[in-house]
């Protein structure tokens, strides 16, 4: 069964590279999941590079907002990540000539995932809107599956309480007025999954919602009992 590991944030500013030391536990199965959130004053930075103890993230994908500034949010994961405390490094695009991005990591660790297919359903649906509370939906394809969503605000510098799901990371940039957290909620029978985020005040909001899938071993033990 899929289980929550460890969880914390990072940010910052410019497009220097950065180390974070992030600790997976021993658990099987498991998944490292890294989301990027980025706030700019013109233009569309390209995605960064992510390793963990050197061994490279999949970027699973990326979306762009645009208005008066920037924003972004992109996906990273690792199956199988190794176990400890390790240094989590985000390289910036070398083509970039954009200096003056804020962004918030949030990083999450799970045991219980399928290796193979860890995310199941996910093209990142992305949306926006406006209001004290945002949500998304997806479907569950397989039992026990979990959802996973990253919400964010590019309008303040705020906190977010989880109204369905847990909220795992949180984190606040430190150029501009941004907040970007990471939720999840399960297990799941196959069907929708709904994750749900409010604020005090009204905002604007960007965001997504994926399903990680059980692992093999764990799925096929259900299947017999």
């Amino acid at each position: 069964m899929i289980a929550f590991d460890n969880s914390g944030t990072t940010n910052g500013n410019g497009t220097s590279a950065r180390t974070y030391s992030f600790t997976v536990g021993n658990g099987s199965n498991r998944l490292l999941m890294a989301t990027t959130w980025y706030i700019r004053g013109s233009g569309n930075p390209p995605p960064p590079t992510m390793t963990y103890n050197g061994v490279s993230l999949t970027r699973f994908d990326d979306f762009s907002v645009f208005s008066s500034t920037t924003y972004g949010c992109q996906m990273f994961y690792l199956s199988a990540p190794a176990t400890g405390a390790n240094d989590l490094v985000i390289t910036p695009d070398p083509g970039s000539s954009i200096t003056d991005v804020s962004s918030v990591i949030n990083v999450v660790s799970y045991s219980g995932i399928n290796q193979s297919t860890p995310i199941e359903q996910g093209d990142f649906n992305e949306a926006l809107s406006t209001g004290t509370n945002f949500s998304r939906s997806r479907t569950a394809l397989s039992q026990d599956a979990w959802g996973f969503g990253c919400f964010s605000i590019y309008t303040a510098d705020t906190t977010e309480t989880a109204v369905t799901g847990t909220i795992r990371a949180q984190g606040h940039g430190t150029l501009n007025g941004v907040t970007s957290a990471v939720l999840d909620i399960g297990p799941s029978s196959p069907g929708s999954i709904t994750l749900e985020s409010s604020v005090p005040a009204s905002q604007s909001w960007a965001g997504w919602v994926i399903t990680l899938k059980a692992s093999e071993s764990f799925m096929a033990q259900a299947m017999l009992l």
